[in-house]
């Protein structure tokens, strides 16, 4: 999964420190930006098979972060 941006909002900027990033098959990577800058709803873009950048919305509290279906967004 490539993941192309981290926002703290759905249309805020890209968080600072946020560099693109190619997640491998059942793998982990640091961000880079912190949960602090994050926040406790952030919003990641990836690329799709169709080119798309699709939003995920995601709900952290400590240090895990679950992805809310029902506000992630379709195609973008």
């Amino acid at each position: 999964m490539t993941l192309v941006d981290a926002r703290s909002t759905k249309d805020g900027k890209t968080v600072p420190g946020f560099e693109p990033v190619m997640v491998p098959p059942k793998g982990s990577l640091d961000l880079g930006p912190t949960a602090q800058v994050l926040g406790t709803s952030p919003y990641l873009a990836y690329v799709n098979d169709y080119g798309g950048r699709p939003l995920l919305a995601f709900t952290c509290s400590g240090d895990t972060c679950k992805v809310n279906a029902h506000a992630s967004t379709p195609n973008e």
